[in-house]
């Protein structure tokens, strides 16, 4: 266990560095991947599910892969109470 998460740090840097120098060929086009629908602040389970399920997905599929990037990103959609809630 312990050497993959070795193989796995290894593997994190080299992406940083190669992406760093503009290597970095991407599977998907930012453009060509369906943005997730806003939320809202609705308090149904399903629904909230749903919108972190489909940020994971387009995070994954844009190359989003450092939770501090995630974070960041995140707040773009949210709309409504939800931007409310996250600036407080």
């Amino acid at each position: 266990m312990k050497e993959l998460v070795e193989l796995k740090e290894r593997i994190d840097q080299h992406d940083v560095a190669l992406a760093t120098r503009g290597m970095v060929s991407h599977l998907f086009m930012a453009k060509d991947v369906l943005k997730p629908k806003p939320y809202k602040g609705s308090q149904n389970a399903r629904e909230i599910d749903n919108f972190l399920w489909s940020l994971e997905v387009y995070f994954n599929a844009t190359r989003f892969r450092y939770n501090a990037s995630k974070t960041q990103a995140m707040p773009l959609y949210l709309e409504d109470i939800a931007t409310l809630w996250w600036h407080k």
